[in-house]
């Protein structure tokens, strides 16, 4: 087996980010589905009201911020770990909800 390989496959820190990849894929998973709940109740209340529930454009916004976040470091785009790990991101700005149209 080549050194390099054998000091790969053995370095701590390789193993300890793929327990935190798992980890954090588990969480993207678990994302999807508030996301999906979310868009859900956020369509209901557009239809039933003519308009979406402010407190949910706000956390859709953060939801899309923290998803953005576990694919960067899914994907090594960052060494930044996500929420828990890191405090829960607020809104940016491009998605925040007085940026979104038709209120």
């Amino acid at each position: 087996m080549d050194d390099d390989l054998k000091q790969n496959l053995t370095r701590g820190s390789t193993w300890t980010r793929v327990l935190y990849m798992v980890l954090f894929g588990v969480a993207f998973y678990v994302a999807e589905i508030v996301l999906v709940v979310v868009a859900l109740v956020q369509l209901v209340a557009k239809l039933i009201s003519g308009a979406t529930l402010a407190q949910l454009d706000r956390f859709g916004a953060q939801l899309a911020a923290y998803m953005r976040q576990l694919v960067a470091y899914l994907t090594f785009a960052s060494e930044t770990k996500p929420f828990p790990l890191a405090p829960w991101p607020d809104a940016e700005p491009d998605v925040a909800p007085s940026a979104l149209p038709d209120r």
